[in-house]
This record gives C-alpha cells, structure tokens and sequence, in this order.
C-alpha cells in the first residue's frame, strides 16, 4: 500500500507558535489517491491531512465541507432520489431473493422455471455474493477505501485464510464461559494469537471491566461494543498484514490486543458510562475532574496523578489504558493519535452538554460539526491503532464517511436516547426544522459516493446493500417506527417508498442483510449483558444503586403539610414493591418500558434535561427555621449511603428482593444523618462542611438544625415499622428494639460521648489505644452492625449467624475508622466533601499509635473482618470486598 500520512513520527514536532495557527487553506485536488491500486480521486471541498486534526484546523475545515455538502444536496434532488431509489432496489431483491430460497425447499411444480438452477450451485453463487458484500463493506465502512480486485478474489476465493471470519467467531463462542468464552473464540481465528500470553491478559481486563462498569450500561450492551470494537481493530490489523510475514504479524496483532482492547474500554467508559451516566450517581465536581484529566493527558502526554483520580474502578482503569497506550504508541512518536482521541473526546463532551434550548436557538444543523468530528475520529483512530503505514487520502475519506454511520445510529437508537434524555437529530424538538435529518441521512449518503468516491461501484455496493440494511432491520422489527416519521417529516415519494419496503420485509430477508460485525457485536451482548452482582466492584455496586435509594429517601420525607401521603414515618408513605422471588436486589434502571405505558410515541417526546442541578446552599426562600428544608438539605447532597448499600449488599448475599426491605433502607438512612447533623453542631464537633456542602447549622437555625435531627430519629422509627407489610409482626417489633438500643446511651451515643470527652479530658489520665478502640466499636462499628443485624434478625436467621455479623461488623468499623484517620492528614476537603485536619487537637489511631502500627493495626481488623464471612453460609463476597475497600478507599 502507498504510504504518504504515517502514523509515527521518528522526532518530536517543535513547540508551537503562539501565533494562532493559520486557517485551512483549500488544497489543490491530487490525482487518483489510492490505496493498493483501487482508491479513486478525492473531490471533497477540504482535503484534510494528519495537520488538520486539531483546533481550529479541524472545525473550520469541518464547517467548510458540511457547507459544500449543504450546497450539492440543494442542487441534486435528482441523485439523492436516485440514491434512495437503489437503496429501495437493493431491498426489492433480497427480498426476491429470500422469497427464491424459500421455494427451492417447496415441490417442483410450484417453483418458477427460471429458479431451477440446482441448490448448491446457487448457493454456492449466494455465498460469493455475501463474501464480496462483506469485503467491500469492510473496506469502505472501516478503512475508507474500496479493496483491490486482487485482493477481493484472494478473500472471495479462499486464498486469504488468515483473515478472521467474524461470522465464525460468532458460531464459536462457548456462551458458557462468558468473557472467556468470547475471547478465545475471538483469538482461535486468528492463529498467530493463540498461545501469547496476552491473550489471558485480555481475558482478564475484559472480566474486570464488566464487573465495573454500571450495571445499566453493561445491560445496555457495552461489552458487545468493547468487544466489536476490540474485533474491527484486529481485522483491520489483520487486513493490513495479510502478505506480511508471520514474525511480523504476530508482533502487529499481538500488540493489537492492548490497543484494541484499550480503545473499546475507553470508549465504554468515556462515552457510555462518564457522559451517558446519571448525575445523581457522578457527582458535578468528579465529572470536572476527569474533565481536567483526560483533556490534559491527551494534549501532553504527561502522567496522571492518581492521587487526583476519583475513588472508583473506571477511573483507576481508564487511567491504566492510558499508561498502556504510552507504552505501545508513544506521545512524541504517535502525536497524530492523541490528537484524533482529544478532538473525538471534546466533540463528544460538547455533544453531551448540548440542551434542546441550544437546538431551538441555532437549529439542528448545530448538532452537526460535533457528530461530524466523533464519528470521523473514532474511524482515524482504529486505523492508526491497526495499520502500520496510512494511505493517501486515509484522513478525508474516514472523515467524510463515518457521519453517515453516525445519522444511522442515531435514527436506530431514537427509543434508547429519548429515554435517556440524550440529544441528538431524531430527538430534537419537533418545531425546529431548519434541516430535515431523515433526508439529510439519505443526502449525506449521496454526496459522499458521489463527490467523495466519484461513483465507484464498490463504494456504493457497500452504502447501498448494508447500508439499506441496518434500516431495514430497524423498521422490519416495529412497523409503527416508520409511521412515527412519516407522521413527523416531510419526507419524499422516494423515501416514503423505501419505509414501506423495509417496514414489509420478512424477519429472515433482514438476518441476510446484517453484517458481520454487527453479529458479532449482538452476540456478545447477549452473552456480556449479565453478571453476577456478588462479582461487581463494590464501588460500581455502591454507585449502581444510589439512584434508587436516593429516590426512596426523597420519597419517604417528602413532608405532610403538601398533601401528599408519605410524609416521614407515615404509613402508606412509599408504595411498596410485592415480595417477589428476584435475581438480584438491583432496581430496574429507569427509561425501562412498563405494562400500561401510555407515554407518547418516542420520536415525539422531547429527551428529558437529566443536568444535575445547581446547589447552592440554603434552599431558596427557605426561613432558616424550616424543619422541612433542613431535612431536605441534610439528606441531600452527594452523600454516599454507606448503611442502606451495606444492608443491599446482604440482602443480595440473601437473595432478599429490594421492595420487601426498603423501609429499612430509608430508616437506617436517617438515623446516620440525624447522627451527622448533631456531631457537626458547634458544641460537637463544630465542622464546616459536610458531603461536599457547608454544614446545615452554617445554613440554618442550629436550634431548628437539632430539632430536625430528632424528627429524623422519629421518622427512622416510623419507617421500621412498616416492616410489618412484609415480616412477621414479633421480628419487627424486635428491630425496633434492637434500633433503640443501638442508637441509645448504650452504644452509638455513649461513643458520640466518649469521642467528644476524650479530647476535652480535666485529669492528667492518659489516652490509652483501648480508649481509641473502644470509642470506634461504639461509633462506626456500632453503625456498620445496625445496617446489617435488622435484616438477619427480619429473617430469623440463628444466633451464630447474627454473631459473626456483629463480629464483621465490629472489625470493619475499626477498618473504617482507621483509614479515615490516616484520610484526615493525608487527602483534600474537596477529595473527601467534609473538613481534613479537623481533628487536630484531637486523639486518634494514627497519633496514639503511630502511623505504621495503626496501618498494622487496620489489617489486623480487616482478617477479623474477612474471617467472620468465611464463616457465613451464605454468599459474602460483597461483605468481604467492601472490608477490603474500607482499608484502600480514598475518600
């Protein structure tokens, strides 16, 4: 293949000019840029080139060719309906073609004379068929060029053996052994894999992502897009090293294994989990830091800090793709890469701020610059990752093509992106209509093979045969899909015609016009999509289900004088789910479809604003004296709802269901924060910020502060009783028992005492580590046991079993305790969202003890506490991992 634009760069570039860099110049047209012979002439209106990739280079050469694409869709009506038209053709003879198959196996007399032909002659000519379809939508879809003659007969008739056969790879997987079983059947077709130990590194990095990554997003299918991306990464390399010698190819692909693995799990994480994630489960102030971080190490190559990450999985992951990537492709030597992924990460983060306001005030065609560039970009990088020398043209040909793969995502993901209240062209407000996207996905098409590929046959083959397929797929599932935009658009006699073809299409015609790719991606979904929640990261556990106890405890405190029923401790407050038998104690994660849904058609609805809103404080026009805003804003905030995950953490060790122990949830949640609001008063602890905000008593009344504690503590009990809907009368009597005493002078008050006496002690007595100790049993390992002992108690599990609970409970208090002691001298106020070095005049383990010994002495307590769940009969995985996560978490 002729190389012009290489990937690696022998020297750094020099610094910059701090000149603004010059606007895009029009370059002049080259002849014929191809690659291995095939490639036609590029006509596009700006030639970019590996200089363009970065701002503002790339938004004015982007804005300038969207204006040429502007310009001929106006003028050629004609070309664009006739696109649409062999699009239209292309589905009338599969589906001729399907209906042919489906006779052969009919007797002869009903078969038409001129489908005689004997079976396995035919099929052996639909196969080649299939073959040449595939190859060229290969090439075009995910190298931006049109496979050689010479090349296509060598894969169409087998001589090419060492390409991978993605549909292969699908009939293999050993659905049995989950993300094993992908990954070999992946590597099994692609030999020169098969015994390098990085195979099992895949293997497990594929495994631990799928445990960290939310669990709406795994559900999503995430991990079918990781692995298809890992896949199209691999078959690129593949492609590109197919007469290459086997030494070669094996260093190639072998090194394929991390990048692509690398850049699927990005995206996973960056797109689908940090942008696409709800903000009552990612705080605004963990979002502006991966911000800061991501945008600085792409444009310097520089090392994160990991002190500075956010205490979660994916950004401990994330940052270890990053180093993995610097490894393989270094920042000086492969600048044009990170280039690539900083403008497709800022294109992406501007997409995903962008409201319906900014749509009504600018149009849709605003949306248009940024889908541009995300799109292009993620094509640019998969083939610096996968191919060893780039071709000419490599960079407007990727570019121009990938923004109608985009428009066709999108118009196939309507449903799932108005739910999740994301923006896009199909989910704009209907009253805009400065450009219609339904033609525009049609026109766009047509400009690129007609001014991008000037008309090669290959090329419009690969629009016109899978291109009109992934529609037809969409439409033949649902028939009402293609009422919805007839309804909403405009549209032409042309595309109307081509609705109505796709909608009748037979389930089996659209199997045949799937590719490959897509398969496989399905397949891993499919396979990927479930986990087992005892596996997950206990952090990824915490953050998947913040959202659904948030939401009860807003619920439960929603106050009495709105009319409402379910003020605090009401009966009938929270509607309870039936007790029924459930895999897992996970909520459904919203946008989820229910019996009876009588919301409007999803190509209607305008995607719901899911921004985190402004929090400022004292709520407005709250009198600092309102018990109700107190509460509100005491329970607010990003709290981390240790106590109500910990009880969800057994309850899924138990398998309990989620509905049946809410009110236990909601209590155990507020008797914690009625216990904060007293501990940070001035004649406590007198602290001044408390989960990231000041403190309720520096916002409110501190008399009204305290009375809004104890209304808490009355609530709390309140919600115990309701346990009765679900469980024996006696056992919830003896919850609420047992509550009493916890919360009384026998335990979690008489260690708030000795903790505040300790410190402000008359005598001369010395501060023994039994003193320390002792107060962390009656503090935090008194609240870790209350989260846990009611529910054992509920289900009348034995004495010995509520034994070593307590005995858990009681070594990862300590754990807890200790950690945030050796917290309090070394993180931030903003890391932890309350007061550092508060504590300065006050004893702890770290100063009775020493550092070394008191971090001797937390692993002590952490076996203790692993030790009690080795002896539960039930499964205590999550118990054990959160001990762990006691002892290493960084806020």
């Amino acid at each position: 293949m002729g190389c012009v634009d290489k990937q690696a760069e022998p020297e750094p570039e020099p610094a910059p000019a701090p000149a603004p860099a010059p606007a895009p110049q029009p370059k002049p047209e080259p002849a014929a840029a191809r690659s291995g012979g095939a490639s036609p002439g590029i006509v596009a209106p700006y030639l970019f080139g590996p200089d363009d990739l970065a701002a503002p280079r790339l938004d004015t050469g982007v804005r300038r060719t969207l204006d040429d694409y502007y310009r001929w869709r106006d003028r050629n009506p004609d070309r664009v309906a006739e696109h649409v038209n062999a699009c239209t053709r292309e589905l009338e003879r599969v589906a001729d073609r399907h209906r042919r198959h489906h006779l052969v196996r009919a007797p002869q007399a009903l078969v038409p004379e001129r489908w005689s032909t004997r079976p396995s002659a035919r099929r052996r000519a639909d196969e080649r068929e299939r073959l040449t379809h595939e190859v060229n939508y290969f090439a075009v879809y995910n190298l931006a060029e049109v496979p050689s003659a010479e090349v296509m007969a060598c894969i169409v008739n087998g001589t090419h053996v060492r390409l991978p056969s993605a549909r292969r790879i699908v009939a293999d997987i050993d659905e049995r052994h989950g993300v094993h079983g992908v990954a070999r059947s992946l590597v099994r077709h692609l030999p020169e894999l098969d015994r390098v130990p990085e195979v099992d590194w895949l293997t497990e990095r594929l495994n631990r992502l799928q445990h960290a990554l939310p669990e709406d997003v795994v559900a999503a299918g995430a991990m079918g897009k990781v692995v298809r991306t890992l896949a199209g990464v691999l078959a690129i390399g593949a492609y590109d090293t197919l007469d290459a010698d086997q030494p070669v190819r094996v260093a190639h692909l072998t090194r394929l294994l991390a990048a692509g693995y690398a850049y699927g799990a990005a995206y996973a994480i960056v797109d689908d989990s940090f942008h696409d994630v709800p903000h009552d489960r990612l705080p605004s102030s963990d979002r502006e830091r991966y911000h800061r971080l991501l945008t600085h190490a792409l444009a310097t190559g520089e090392d994160v800090d990991s002190a500075t990450l956010p205490d979660h999985p994916l950004a401990e992951e994330l940052c270890g793709l990053y180093d993995l990537m610097r490894t393989h492709y270094p920042f000086d030597r492969h600048r044009n890469l990170y280039r690539a992924a900083q403008a497709m990460y800022l294109a992406q983060d501007r997409d995903a701020a962008r409201t319906a306001d900014d749509v009504r005030a600018q149009g849709i065609r605003v949306l248009y610059p940024d889908i541009f560039i995300k799109a292009g970009m993620s094509r640019i990088v998969a083939n610096i990752l996968g191919r060893r020398e780039l071709p000419d043209g490599f960079y407007t040909r990727a570019l121009l093509l990938k923004f109608l793969s985009q428009f066709s995502d999108d118009l196939r993901d309507v449903e799932q992106d108005t739910a999740a209240g994301r923006l896009t062209p199909f989910t704009a407000p209907p009253e805009v209509t400065d450009s219609d996207p339904l033609y525009d996905l049609f026109a766009y098409r047509a400009y690129v093979a007609a001014e991008v590929f000037q008309a090669d046959p290959g090329v419009c083959d690969a629009l016109e045969h899978f291109g009109a397929g992934k529609f037809a797929e969409y439409f033949a599932a649902d028939p009402a899909r293609a009422a919805r935009l007839l309804r909403r658009y405009d549209v032409t006699a042309e595309i109307a015609r081509f609705l109505r073809t796709a909608t009748g299409l037979r389930a089996s015609a659209v199997r045949a016009l799937e590719t490959s790719d897509t398969r496989l991606r399905l397949r891993s979904e499919q396979i990927l999509s479930r986990r087992d929640p005892s596996a997950v990261d206990v952090r990824t556990f915490t953050a998947d289900r913040l959202g659904h106890i948030n939401r009860i405890v807003r619920r439960a405190n929603q106050p009495a004088s709105t009319g409402q029923p379910g003020g605090p401790g009401q009966p009938g407050g929270t509607s309870q789910p039936s007790v029924t038998s459930q895999p897992s104690v996970t909520s459904q994660p919203s946008g989820t479809s229910q019996p009876g849904d009588t919301s409007q058609p999803s190509d209607t609805r305008e995607p719901t604003d899911t921004r985190e809103p402004t929090d400022t404080g004292q709520p407005a026009e709250a009198p600092p004296h309102d018990l109700d805003a107190i509460r509100a804003y005491a329970l607010g905030g990003h709290a981390k709802r240790l106590r109500p995950v910990l009880t969800l953490m057994l309850a899924e060790g138990l398998r309990v269901p989620t509905g049946a122990i809410e009110p236990l949830l909601v209590a155990s949640e507020l008797f914690h924060t009625a216990s904060l609001l007293l501990d940070d008063l001035p004649a406590q602890d007198d602290a001044t910020t408390r989960r990231g905000r000041p403190t309720a008593h520096r916002v409110f009344d501190e008399g009204s502060v305290q009375l809004a504690a104890v209304s808490m503590i009355s609530s709390g009990f309140g919600q115990l009783a309701r346990l009765h809907e679900h469980f024996p009368p006696v056992r919830v009597v003896e919850v609420v028992a047992y509550a009493g005493s916890t919360l009384g002078p026998e335990r979690l008050c008489r260690g708030q005492n000795l903790d505040l006496h300790l410190a402000r002690r008359a005598d001369d007595r010395p501060i023994t580590g039994t003193d320390i100790l002792e107060m962390y049993r009656l503090k935090s390992s008194t609240s870790i046991e209350a989260a846990l002992v009611p529910l054992m108690m509920l289900l009348g599990r034995s004495d010995r079993e509520i034994g070593l609970v307590e005995r858990y409970a009681r070594h990862a208090g300590i754990v807890f305790q200790i950690r945030d002691d050796l917290l309090d001298l070394t993180a931030t106020d903003a890391l932890l969202g309350k007061d550092t070095g508060h504590d300065t005049d006050k004893v702890n383990a770290v100063r009775a003890f020493g550092r070394a010994e008191a971090e001797r002495l937390m692993h002590h307590h952490l076996t203790e506490a692993v030790g009690a769940c080795a002896d539960l009969r039930f499964d205590t995985r999550l118990l054990e991992a959160m001990a762990h996560h006691f002892a290493t978490r960084r806020r």
